[in-house]
């Protein structure tokens, strides 16, 4: 049994069909398929962590290997995404040269221009 069986956690698909007309914000744990959710998926916002910016130095050039973002803020298409860094930690309990942050978000209504 997979944990995605075990957990009931939905596809990116089943997450994302069905929902209401607006605005969405998409809160996948790993800022992977970011082109999908943007272009097929026509999500809004995507706030991602998992990859603490590398954390330790040499990580760092592993991290980036594997995800084409890691940190900060991205616009994907029309898609803004946010990679935080997030306040733990992987593996070893420490950082190297990577802070810890915690994002803090206001989301404003812009009526259509």
């Amino acid at each position: 049994m997979t944990a995605r069986r075990l957990f009931n956690i939905p596809s990116r698909s089943d997450a994302l069909e069905g929902r209401p007309p607006g605005v969405t914000v998409f809160l996948p744990h790993t800022p992977r398929w970011t082109e999908e959710a943007a272009a097929a998926a026509g999500v809004d916002l995507m706030i991602s962590g998992h990859t603490h910016n590398g954390q330790i130095w040499p990580f760092t050039f592993f991290v980036q290997s594997q995800y084409l973002h890691v940190s900060g803020h991205y616009t994907v298409g029309a898609m803004h995404l946010l990679v935080c860094r997030g306040t733990g930690t992987w593996g070893p309990r420490m950082r190297l040269w990577q802070r810890s942050e915690i994002l803090r978000i206001t989301l404003r209504h812009s009526p259509a221009q």
